[in-house]
């Protein structure tokens, strides 16, 4: 028998009695779900006290599965720290010395101090246990010493009525309040270090959150998103099981290229995310729009810009849970959740929208290039929307796209960058006898289905990141007659 007792968060004790039963009820469910991912119902037992809860797990030894559930508690919001405990009768004081001593080998040339805490009617007080319980371990253990402050290890003992409980191991909880226990809300998602971690930080306040991805550079972004986006769910949505909710966003972003001004297109896409999210929040009954901006990370945050984003919206609340976080701040916490692996390696899109953007954007001048808009743009974006419950969630595999350094003479070269881009930087190409087609990546799963199927096609774009992504989404489809350009131009003919 394994017994852990688990410490509920400050945020759930310092509440009054009403509320803060309430909110232990929906811990204790919370938990129930989630162990009842990794045990049987007979393998463990929850018992709710005041100011904590008990758990006493019977795995007959297994190992691997108590790890799993230290693990699993270590990730349900409520819970501040948890100990691992050792549980004896309270009998005489040699005999607590005696069952103990077994269980502190490892003060050996180490420093402590004893710490009693007492609950019940006894003939003795705390300090008398803890001072022959530090005398006996002296006697014990071979050079160790008593040392109350800046010591190597604390022992605690919990005595309470007939019982004496060894903390043992303690572990670090996410604290916060009980998942279940806000109003459920929708967050922005785009497998960045920042959108993750601010959507971590919402569901550890207690808030069911469902995850909005808005689809701007197909394959490789969307399928890293949706990866993120289910780790995220089973490590830390303990009994909610979130919507996943992907919107198609590339004709919002070939409106926005060829019909506003440049310095605003990423502050307008963003105002266009807000509008598409009221619209969903209004259908599903959202409290609140989650995005993970921080103030002056990159230009279209800064506070004039932020501002302006705001004002897209009608009644919706906007959270931003990380706007006076520092960036190293964010990874930190990005390491902890261990979602830093996916976010190191997701392509970044909106900047592909301008050069230079406007860091103190005015809304008149903002509104004023949005006229040009299609009325129905963010509707139609809608009616595409793909929802998924995350627990159904479907993950492709990655296919192996072949690479090319060499352009054979009938290979016909996709030029996949914008016109703009293309002026200032000309395809290197150029001066061969090669036939280039210029679409725009934002065209180009549509137009490329209308081309002639019998020729086979090199994707080119500035980075790669472009090519790999659409012509992963193309094959999908079933497209089979693509490669990739990379670095080392050669070119036979």
């Amino acid at each position: 028998m394994t017994s852990f007792l688990l410490k509920l968060s400050p945020d759930i004790t310092l509440k009054s009695d009403y509320v803060r039963k309430s909110l232990i009820r929906r811990l204790d469910q919370n938990i129930h779900s989630t162990l009842n991912a990794i045990c049987e119902k007979s393998e463990f037992t929850l018992i709710r006290k005041y100011d904590r809860l008990e758990l006493e797990l019977s795995l007959s030894h297994d190992s691997e599965k108590k790890e799993r559930v230290i693990k699993a508690l270590q990730c349900v919001s409520g819970i501040a720290f948890f100990w691992e405990r050792e549980q004896f009768e309270l009998k005489e004081f040699d005999d607590i010395l005696h069952d103990i001593t077994p269980k502190l080998q490892h003060l050996e040339n180490k420093t402590f101090r004893v710490s009693v805490k007492r609950t019940g009617k006894h003939t003795f007080t705390s300090n008398d246990l803890a001072r022959y319980i530090g005398g006996g371990l002296l006697r014990r253990i071979q050079n160790c010493s008593v040392k109350m402050k800046n010591f190597d290890y604390n022992v605690q003992l919990e005595v309470k009525d007939n019982t004496v409980s060894l903390l043992t191991t303690r572990y670090k909880g996410i604290a916060g309040m009980p998942m279940g226990s806000e109003e459920r809300i929708v967050s922005l998602i785009s497998g960045g270090f920042d959108s993750g971690v601010s959507t971590f930080l919402m569901m550890r306040k207690g808030c069911p959150t469902d995850f909005l991805f808005f689809n701007l550079g197909g394959y490789d972004h969307k399928e890293g998103v949706k990866q993120v986006s289910k780790f995220i769910t089973e490590k830390y949505s303990n009994g909610y099981n979130p919507n996943m909710i992907i919107i198609p966003f590339e004709k919002v972003m070939q409106e926005l290229i060829e019909k506003t001004e440049e310095r605003y297109r990423t502050i307008v896409l963003k105002r266009c995310m807000m509008r598409a999210a009221e619209l969903l929040a209004q259908d599903f009954r959202y409290a609140a729009i989650v995005t993970g901006e921080s103030i002056a990370q990159v230009s279209s945050q800064t506070l004039v810009n932020l501002s302006v984003i705001e004002k897209s919206l009608q009644n919706t609340p906007l959270l931003r849970p990380l706007l006076t976080f520092n960036k190293d701040e964010i990874i930190a916490i990005s390491k902890e959740m261990g979602t830093d692996i996916f976010a190191s390696q997701m392509p970044e899109f909106c900047g592909v929208l301008s050069n230079k953007p406007a860091t103190s954007a005015k809304l008149e001048a903002v509104l004023e290039t949005e006229k040009n808009l299609s009325p129905n743009l963010i509707t139609d974006a809608l009616a595409e929307k793909v929802v998924e419950k995350m627990n159904s969630l479907t993950l492709l595999t990655e296919e192996e796209i072949p690479l090319q350094s060499i352009i054979e003479p009938n290979d016909i070269i996709i030029d996949l960058r914008q016109s703009d881009q293309i002026k200032k930087n000309p395809s290197p190409f150029a001066s061969t006898n090669h036939t280039i087609i210029e679409i725009p990546f934002y065209d180009i799963n549509e137009k490329f289905k209308t081309l002639d199927q019998s020729k086979h096609y090199v994707f080119f774009c500035s980075k790669g990141v472009m090519s790999k992504s659409h012509a992963q989404d193309l094959r999908q489809e079933g497209f089979t007659n693509i490669s990739i350009f990379k670095k080392g131009i050669q070119c036979n003919g």
